[in-house]
């Protein structure tokens, strides 16, 4: 896995787990890595398991007693936001990402790279040219 790059899993599911043991054990072999797991819950399903996965307020431990490095999940029921529409939804989806993020960087001592200025330049040059084509279409 290239430690450079960062992933995001997301799973849409409707039901809950029923390999809880086999599943929290994979999230915390995971927590060592640039990987986070969105959850989205559909369904009236309870997801009890799912919440449990989204340990915001502890840390999750696994069957052998070893501990998450750090939270990479986030679980979203989406029944809760049908009223509140798709934007916030989204906000609630991503809420926690930024921090996972940045969270694993900094425990892995990644620094941002420096941009090059001239580099930078050319990309919004590129970002210029291309938002032009696409007012064209």
């Amino acid at each position: 896995m290239n430690l450079m790059m960062y992933h995001c899993m997301l799973i849409v599911t409707d039901g809950d787990i029923h390999d809880m043991t086999q599943t929290t054990d994979l999230i915390i072999e995971l927590s060592k890595y640039p990987v986070s797991i969105i959850i989205i819950g559909v369904g009236e399903d309870s997801f009890d398991k799912m919440k449990q996965l989204d340990s915001d307020d502890r840390v999750l431990r696994g069957s052998k007693g070893q501990s998450a490095l750090r939270d990479i999940v986030q679980f979203v029921k989406f029944a809760d936001f049908t009223a509140k529409g798709m934007s916030a939804l989204a906000e609630e989806v991503l809420k926690e990402l930024p921090d996972q993020i940045v969270g694993y960087m900094l425990a892995n001592g990644i620094k941002p790279a420096k941009v090059d200025f001239h580099s930078a330049e050319a990309l919004m040059m590129q970002a210029n040219i291309g938002a032009h084509l696409v007012s064209r279409l």
